[in-house]
């Protein structure tokens, strides 16, 4: 339900004795923030000025969900349901619009208080770091793809081509060298290939090896 709220969130006010913690919350670089029933801000600290680009006094009243990602907007009300009925939510991610217009990735941590009945939070800004995340998943898409269209040309050709790693277990074996050896590929790959060719290859392959290595 993302209806406007029926009546006015009034900040929460921190004791005199609090203070030191007020001080606390507004040096950290993750947002502190908590939140009532219906999701509406009610406490937030300076770093939502360095992190969306918000004072906390332009959040207060306001719901979380109205500066979210549309797409977020389901799972992380659906996550907040849940830990309002006990279930244990250790983190979640979601998506926050900042005040320009970009977005920020943001890892939660908190808890409901039924006591309370409010939501005591703390997010980190971790745009960078799914950015980073992002990046090396393609890079790996593109090495598995240049190795997979490696591997087919190599099939293609009709001498033998074989790998081996540090230890002369077997890493690439071509359909040429299972044609020339009688061994298929999936009986030496991970093996060392002295224990599998049989002599009189064994013993040159080996001194070759050797040599180079």
């Amino acid at each position: 339900n993302f209806s406007e709220p029926m009546f006015e969130t009034k900040p929460l006010t921190l004791l005199p004795s609090q203070g030191l913690l007020q001080k606390l919350f507004d040096t950290l670089h993750e947002i502190v923030c908590v939140l009532d029933v219906e999701g509406r801000f009610v406490y937030v600290n300076k770093a939502s000025y360095r992190l969306w680009g918000y004072q906390p006094e332009e959040l207060i009243g306001k719901r979380c969900y109205d500066f979210m990602v549309p797409d977020d907007q389901e799972n992380s009300l659906s996550a907040t349901n849940n830990v309002y009925k006990g279930v244990s939510i250790p983190s979640y991610e979601n998506r926050y619009f900042r005040k320009d217009g970009s977005i920020a990735v943001m890892l939660w941590e908190g808890g409901w208080d039924s006591n309370d009945k409010l939501m005591y939070s703390a997010g980190r800004d971790i745009t960078e770091r799914k950015k980073i995340e992002i990046e090396q998943q393609q890079n790996r898409y593109e090495l598995d793809r240049a190795k997979l269209q490696l591997e087919m040309l190599m099939d293609r050709i009709t001498d033998g081509f074989i790998g081996l790693d540090d230890n002369a277990c077997v890493t690439y074996w071509n359909r040429a060298a299972e044609s020339i050896s009688k061994i298929p590929q999936d009986e030496i790959i991970g093996k060392v290939l002295w224990d599998v060719i049989p002599e009189p290859g064994k013993s040159k392959y080996q001194s070759y090896y050797h040599k180079i290595k």
